[in-house]
């Protein structure tokens, strides 16, 4: 698990800074976790998955290429010109796992996943502004989150879990911004920091029929110390919490060999202020850094899933997914999200499992990110002067995951 905390990534392979699923046999079926586990990371999608998981591991690798950038137009300090995070495409994302039974009724597992998102432009956007030639925004998080299930009745299971979190920024080239910053020396180029923090789920999962099954999970804020290097840069003084999420999940078992699955989340960024504040706070007079300072302006995101699982023969499953999720970037935010352009807005998903001797099996996934892009709209202060900030993203995840079930 320490290796898994030391290696993640601080780039987001999903939707906003969280992943499109937990576990790669929920990542090849579209992200859909609520309702059935298939792995123990997707523990962290429902508390109460690990009741039906067994005793097991699991162990794997995504492979992401991120394609982000960027366009200034009519701006009055430069010309219209585009650019490129180009410092860093290739992330590489690790995961794990491991659940046992307590008896008849009850379990008990721990997994690790990550949060977070990353930009590193060579020539930076903002350097007409005063910033310097290189610049962006690294945030990762790193999660071990421990699980507990309980049956109430035979198919009607709860869960609970604490999740444990480790969270580093790095942020620089954003130096322009001190002069609106109410601690100017905490704004940008600080190094590293970091801090720890946790949040706490609940989860439920239960058969409805023969051939249905659900589920219902939420995950509180996660609560974290403040980045002090960064105090100027980060609203009430270097905060930086991360949103309560809430999944509703339903499974229908068509055939002994065919199953369809459907899930929705919404994750609720505009109840943080770094995530929620908008930019315009600082036209009324709030500096960065400050109390209620101005944050990413990222609106509340509902994410539609929707995935299938075919028992082809006995040992070989494939999977494929889509998901879908609202616009958390609005057209006026998109000035610092220049720095985070987390628009992500659809993946398309491809999985298969092979079940090879003594427990073991191999599961692999690919997914494809659209491009989707934002246009500004009155993005770019006057006081910067004026014009419109454009922001793009694509990506293309591959994975692959041992398991062991004992």
């Amino acid at each position: 698990m320490a290796l898994l905390l030391a290696h993640a990534g601080p780039v987001s392979a999903g939707y906003g800074v969280f992943a499109h699923g937990y576990g790669l046999k929920s990542e090849g079926a579209g992200g859909v976790a609520v309702a059935r586990a298939e792995d123990t990371p997707a523990m962290a999608a429902n508390s109460a998955a690990v009741l039906s998981l067994g005793r097991r591991f699991d162990l794997g690798l995504d492979w992401l290429y991120v394609e982000a950038g960027s366009a200034i137009g009519g701006n009055a300090f430069g010309a219209n010109d585009a650019y490129r995070s180009d410092g860093q495409a290739h992330f590489f994302i690790p995961q794990g796992g491991w659940s046992t039974p307590l008896g008849d009724r009850a379990a008990i597992g721990v997994t690790v996943f990550g949060a977070g998102f990353g930009t590193d432009y060579k020539r930076s956007p903002y350097a007409r502004f005063g910033g310097s030639d290189r610049a962006g925004i690294k945030l990762m998080q790193s999660v071990v989150s421990t699980s507990m299930a309980y049956a109430v009745v035979p198919g009607q299971n709860v869960g609970v879990g604490l999740n444990l979190a480790y969270q580093e920024i790095n942020a620089k080239g954003l130096g322009f911004l001190a002069p609106v910053s109410q601690s100017p020396a905490q704004v940008s180029d600080q190094g590293s920091d970091s801090e720890f923090g946790y949040s706490l789920q609940i989860g439920w999962q239960g058969r409805l029929s023969e051939q249905l099954d659900s589920g219902i999970a939420w995950r509180s804020p996660t609560r974290l110390g403040k980045f002090r290097r960064y105090r100027g840069l980060l609203p009430n003084g270097g905060q930086l919490d991360l949103p309560a999420i809430l999944g509703l999940g339903l499974r229908y078992q068509a055939t002994p060999v065919l199953s369809f699955s459907v899930d929705f989340s919404r994750v609720e960024f505009s109840g943080q202020d770094a995530t929620g504040n908008p930019a315009s706070r600082l036209a009324q007079g709030r500096l960065l850094g400050s109390d209620g300072g101005p944050g990413f302006g990222w609106r509340d995101q509902d994410i539609y899933k929707f995935g299938f699982a075919w028992d082809v023969r006995p040992g070989l499953r494939l999977r494929a997914g889509y998901s879908r999720s609202s616009e958390i970037m609005p057209p006026s935010e998109t000035f610092f999200g220049m720095a985070a352009p987390l628009v992500m807005k659809e993946h398309y998903t491809l999985g298969t499992t092979q079940s090879l001797a003594g427990g073991w099996e191999i599961t692999g996934v690919s997914a494809f990110v659209p491009r989707s892009r934002v246009a500004g709209s009155g993005s770019i202060p006057a006081a910067f002067g004026g014009g419109e900030a454009d922001i793009h993203v694509q990506q293309i995840i591959t994975g692959l995951s041992l398991g062991k079930r004992f």
